[in-house]
């Protein structure tokens, strides 16, 4: 005969009465799920699962009656797993990592630690949750992230270009404080080798690029800014001083037709 696991042994011999409460802290993974269950005053079993979501609910169904919350903390796996629960009527809440609790002085980390202490922290009441999003809503919200992600890129670039003259002693056109297309002009027309000239093309380049994308994703952020569901939102925003729609990018068709002919 096959033996049971300790897993399986556990959820066998439950016999779970209406004075039994259950907390479950998470660690999720991309390809793993750390599973703490804690039963009225400590942690019985500890387990690693898949990153499969129905599989794990499946696992908990046996003791669902007595699941008082699942918890896990906000992270790149995103609120998948949240929303399956959801949907499985089992009680679930999303952490802000930011907010749980952290030992004083340093001790061991590991997976199987942080989802016992995440299911203690549950039980004492000590937890504070982030909203659960919609699938739409955030869907919605990457348009925001990729804005954010392109700002940080064209702040990378443009210092690598101030960097690249810093380095070989060539002073700043004037235009260039404030990226002006003046100042862009003057960059292209500054007398290099053609080793330089091709370093300093690049960079001017990748940063018409991201320019490019950057107004792209500002006019559907504009387009998104209109749907129905957000002209409340948008309306209270917008009552607020200094607050008003995005400004557009400044970018040149013809700088970035004349980068290609280089």
């Amino acid at each position: 005969m096959k033996r049971l696991t300790k897993k399986q042994n556990w959820f066998k011999k439950q016999n779970l009465t209406k004075k039994d409460i259950i907390y479950v802290g998470l660690d999720v993974h991309k390809k793993s799920i750390s599973v703490a269950i804690w039963l009225n005053d400590h942690v019985e079993l500890t387990f690693n699962a898949s990153a499969d979501y129905a599989r794990l609910i499946k696992q908990l169904q046996p003791i669902k009656k007595a699941i008082k919350l699942v918890v896990y903390e906000a992270g790149p796996t995103g609120y998948g797993l949240a929303r399956a629960m959801e949907q499985a009527k089992i009680p679930v809440q999303v952490i802000s990592p930011a907010n749980t609790p952290r030992p004083s002085k340093r001790c061991s980390k590991t997976d199987r630690l942080d989802c016992c202490r995440l299911a203690e922290f549950a039980a004492k009441g000590l937890l504070k949750p982030v909203a659960i999003p919609t699938e739409q809503e955030e869907a919605d919200r990457q348009l925001n992230r990729l804005r954010d992600q392109l700002v940080r890129k064209r702040r990378r670039v443009r210092q690598q270009i101030k960097s690249f003259l810093l380095q070989y002693s060539i002073a700043e056109p004037d235009g260039l404080k404030g990226w002006s297309l003046a100042g862009i002009d003057e960059l292209q027309r500054l007398p290099l080798t053609a080793a330089l000239r091709f370093t300093l093309n690049m960079y001017l380049e990748e940063l018409a690029q991201i320019l490019m994308y950057l107004e792209h994703t500002e006019a559907e952020l504009q387009s998104l800014s209109q749907q129905e569901r957000y002209h409340r939102s948008i309306k209270i925003l917008r009552s607020h001083p200094g607050v008003d729609a995005l400004r557009r990018s400044i970018l040149s068709p013809g700088w970035v037709m004349d980068l290609n002919m280089m």
